[in-house]
């Protein structure tokens, strides 16, 4: 592999996955998936988030192309999940491992960790419903990173490629707060200190094993209407 690594702090989004930063970094590259594996993989650690991908050595994919990119994973991810944690449940248990992607960002080579939270049906920026099946054979997808010869993740069954970066790259489009269509999750991440307590007493009782898509909306209106019972 090359001893640079091209990569610009322009092309990353907000709330973007490692699945869709990492695959940029092959594509700009031309670093097939199992070169990359090669050049950056480590033990399997159990204890991190299996969004971030396990078997990567993160700290030494930042100092190749130096940019932190793990901050801002890690602050996504806590901002999504941190208010609806009980003392029961962790982290991964509200993101799906099968996964899921908007037909329009997919387009620009984007993919959203709000694709993998439970509680997200639909785009937030398209308001598209979410996908979690090839688009060209209907092969159910995986949030995984395979090591392929591939230099983007594709299909396992027919090789499509998840995210499409021809008509995008070198200049990704960039996804702002700004454009976040959807009110029930601006709601989500506007929520003041009263509704996250609320959230924070509330058990989500087999949330882990769930994989269908949750409701957000219905969430959002029991917080409220829990909140005007206790102003009574």
């Amino acid at each position: 592999m090359q001893e640079r690594i091209t990569w610009s702090k322009d092309w990353l989004s907000i709330y973007e996955s490692p699945f869709s930063v990492y695959d940029k970094i092959c594509y700009a590259n031309v670093i097939t998936q199992s070169e990359f594996f090669k050049n950056f993989g480590s033990s399997m650690d159990s204890s991190i988030s299996f969004l971030l991908i396990r078997g990567l050595d993160h700290r030494k994919i930042e100092s190749k192309i130096s940019y932190p990119f793990l901050t801002q994973f890690y602050t996504t991810i806590t901002n999504l999940s941190e208010d609806f944690l009980g003392y029961k449940n962790q982290t991964d248990d509200f993101f799906n491992k099968d996964l899921y992607y908007c037909n329009f960002c997919s387009l620009n080579a984007y993919h959203s960790l709000f694709f993998q939270f439970k509680f997200i049906k639909e785009c937030p920026f398209h308001l598209e419903p979410l996908k979690n099946n090839c688009r060209v054979c209907n092969q159910p997808l995986i949030y995984t990173f395979y090591k392929s010869s591939s230099i983007s993740q594709c299909c396992t069954n027919c090789n499509e490629p998840v995210l499409l970066h021809q008509h995008s790259f070198p200049n990704f489009k960039t996804y702002t707060k700004n454009e976040i269509k959807s009110l029930d999750v601006l709601d989500l991440l506007n929520m003041d200190f009263e509704q996250k307590q609320i959230l924070k007493g509330t058990l989500f009782q087999g949330i882990k094993n769930m994989s269908n898509k949750q409701d957000l909306n219905f969430v959002l209106y029991c917080i409220n209407a829990l909140r005007k019972y206790y102003s009574h």
